[in-house]
C-alpha cells in the first residue's frame, strides 16, 4: 500500500460527466501582497445553470480578498478524472483542499500541465464507446498474431509498467519510514501521515452462497461479463531485506490507549514527506500513459481474447448473487452467510503539505 489519502467519492453518473476546470487567484482590493494561491476545482455539466463564475461567488462569501476566474478549461473527458490527475500532478505545490501555491511564473505552468492532461484525457475517451460496447461481450478465445506495431507497443508498455512499479515500491519505502519513526508505537505525525480505525462489520459471503444453493443463484442472480486485462511478460520488482525489515517492525507496533501516539512534526518527517509528495507526483503522468496504452492494446483485441505475447483481454460471463436479489424472501438464508469483519487499523500518508514549505 502506499498510504494514500483519498479525497470524496464520485458516483458512476458523476465520474464520466465532462465539465470544466476552473481556475480562481486571489486580488487584495487595497494593493497588499495577497499570496500567490490558487484554487483548481470543477463544474460538472450536468450542474444545470452552473459555471466557474457561479462556483467565485460561492468562495468569494467571507473572503475579503477579490476572487477572480483566471482561466477555465472545458472537456469532453470525464471532468472528476482531470481535476484528479491535475491534483495529483500538482501534489507539490498543493497548500489543502483545492488550493495551490503558484511560483514566479503566477499560474501559467499550472494551465499548461491541466491541458496536457486534457488532451490525454480526451484522446483515450474517443475510444471509451468502441471500449464499453467490447467490455460487455465475451471474447472468441482466439489469439491473435502480433504486427510491428503491436511489439512496439508491447516494449513501451513494459517501460511504463516498470517505472509506475519502481515508484510504488518507493512510495510504500518512503511510507514505511514514515510509519516507523514512532519506534514500537504507531504513530500520527501533524500534517504528515496517520492512522484511520475501521470499526468491525459483517458481509454477505456471496461465493460461498453461490456455492451453497446453485439453484437460487440460476433463478435469483445475475450475469454479467467479467473482463481482465493482463500484460504479457510483464516486469517484476523484487523488495529489498531491508524493507522487508521496515514492514516487520511497522506490523509490529502497538497502540497503547484508544489511540496511536500524536508526534510533532520533525526535519527528518518532513524531508520524507517531501519525498513522497514528489513520487505521488510522478505517478499521475506514467498512469495516464498506462491507460492510454491499455486502451490501445485492448482496441488491438477486439473481440478476441489476445495478443500472442503481447496481452490479453479475457471477457468471460459469470453469475453473481447479492443480498438484494434475496431480500426479503430469504432473510434467514442471508444471515447464515453473513461473515463478521475485523476492525482494523490502516496507515496513510496526506497527499499534500499542510504547513510552510
Amino acid at each position: 500500500s502506499t498510504g494514500i489519502v483519498r479525497g470524496q467519492r464520485t458516483t458512476p453518473m458523476e465520474a464520466n460527466t465532462a465539465g470544466t476546470l476552473y481556475f480562481i487567484t486571489e486580488r487584495d482590493p487595497f494593493g497588499d501582497p495577497s499570496g500567490s494561491y490558487v484554487k483548481i476545482g470543477l463544474v460538472r455539466e450536468n450542474d444545470t445553470g452552473r459555471s466557474s463564475l457561479d462556483r467565485l461567488l460561492e468562495h468569494q462569501t467571507g473572503n475579503p480578498r477579490i476572487l477572480v476566474v483566471a482561466e477555465s478549461l472545458a472537456t469532453t473527458a470525464p471532468i472528476s478524472e482531470l481535476e484528479t490527475s491535475v491534483h495529483q500532478h500538482l501534489a507539490r505545490h498543493r497548500v489543502c483542499g483545492e488550493w495551490f501555491r503558484a511560483g514566479g511564473e503566477g499560474i501559467r505552468p499550472f494551465v499548461a500541465v491541466a491541458e496536457a492532461i486534457r488532451r490525454e484525457l480526451e484522446h483515450l475517451h474517443t475510444h471509451s464507446t468502441e471500449l464499453e460496447t467490447l467490455a460487455a461481450t465475451k471474447d472468441t478465445g482466439e489469439e491473435l498474431l502480433p504486427d510491428s506495431e503491436a511489439k512496439d507497443m508491447h516494449h513501451e508498455m513494459v517501460g511504463v509498467v516498470l517505472a509506475i512499479k519502481e515508484r510504488k515500491q518507493q512510495l510504500d519505502r518512503v511510507a514505511l519510514e514514515l510509519q516507523s519513526l514512532g519506534g514500537t508505537e504507531a504513530s500520527d505525525i501533524d500534517g504528515i501521515c496517520g492512522h484511520r480505525y475501521t470499526k468491525a462489520g459483517r458481509r454477505f459471503d456471496s461465493s460461498g452462497f453461490a456455492q451453497a444453493y446453485p439453484d437460487l443463484l440460476a433463478e435469483l442472480g445475475s450475469s454479467r461479463i467479467k473482463s481482465r486485462f493482463s500484460l504479457r511478460e510483464a516486469p517484476k520488482l523484487t523488495p529489498s531485506d531491508d524493507m522487508a525489515l521496515l514492514k516487520e517492525l511497522c506490523a509490529a507496533q502497538t497502540i497503547a490507549g484508544s489511540e496511536p501516539l500524536k508526534l510533532a512534526r520533525s526535519s527528518r518527517a518532513e524531508a520524507l514527506h517531501a519525498d513522497w509528495i514528489e513520487l505521488y507526483s510522478d505517478l499521475q503522468p506514467l498512469k495516464q500513459k498506462e491507460d492510454l496504452l491499455e486502451a490501445r492494446m485492448k482496441l488491438l483485441c477486439g473481440s478476441s481474447a489476445a495478443v500472442k505475447g503481447i496481452c490479453s483481454w479475457k471477457r468471460t460471463t459469470i453469475r453473481t448473487i447479492s443480498q438484494k436479489e434475496l431480500l426479503p424472501n430469504y432473510q434467514e438464508l442471508v444471515d447464515t452467510f453473513m461473515v463478521p469483519t475485523a476492525p482494523r487499523w490502516s496507515f496513510k500518508v496526506n497527499p499534500w503539505r499542510p504547513y510552510r514549505f
